[in-house]
């Protein structure tokens, strides 16, 4: 039993005289040597070798202690040293040069080609699509004397269309007046 009192005073020594922060590898072996002690003392009271389980456990707990510090100081270190590792930003991608008519009020046109045509209203004699989306009215002809010839862009979107032919990949509107309906490959 004094020994294991020799040993305890002497942990005790060594934390009171450390005046200045420990490393992690110092904090490692005082952790380590501690937890091995005691764990070697109950490991060795049972077999009446109290005083030498806690040197054997105290010595491999330190030991172990101070290589897993070491390990974690190194890596503080390492990252102490190294600069941020800079977040990479994509470069803007430009603006695509996609024709896009303006959103106008109403548009009159004797045929339109586009990609998509969006409208709130729908006049058309035959829509040519190859998704329509929409409540869909039949109706009769419209005249389309005096109307402007060809729009051909990627995306038409207007309040109102009046056209007398529309080929698209999708129509969406509302509403759709149609006199003739294609929504098959043409």
């Amino acid at each position: 039993m004094p020994r294991a009192r020799i040993i305890g005073l002497t942990l005790a020594v060594l934390l009171a005289a450390c005046s200045t922060p420990l490393t992690k590898r110092e904090q490692g072996t005082v952790t380590g040597a501690a937890i091995g002690a005691g764990t070697g003392a109950i490991i060795g009271s049972a077999t009446g070798h109290t005083a030498e389980g806690a040197l054997i456990g105290g010595a491999i707990g330190g030991v172990s202690g101070a290589i897993i510090g070491d390990a974690i100081q190194a890596q503080e270190q390492a990252r102490a040293t190294s600069p941020p590792a800079a977040i990479p930003t994509p470069a803007p991608s430009p603006a695509p040069t996609v024709g896009v008519t303006p959103a106008a009020e109403t548009v009159y046109a004797k045929e339109v080609k586009a990609a998509q045509v969006q409208a709130h209203t729908i006049y058309a004699n035959e829509i040519k699509a190859g998704y329509v989306r929409g409540k869909i009215y039949q109706m009769g002809r419209i005249g389309t004397q005096g109307w402007p010839g060809e729009i051909k862009v990627p995306v038409l979107s207007a309040s109102v269309i009046y056209a007398n032919e529309i080929k698209a990949d999708s129509v969406e509107a509302a509403t759709i007046y149609v006199h003739e309906l294609k929504t098959r490959e043409w």
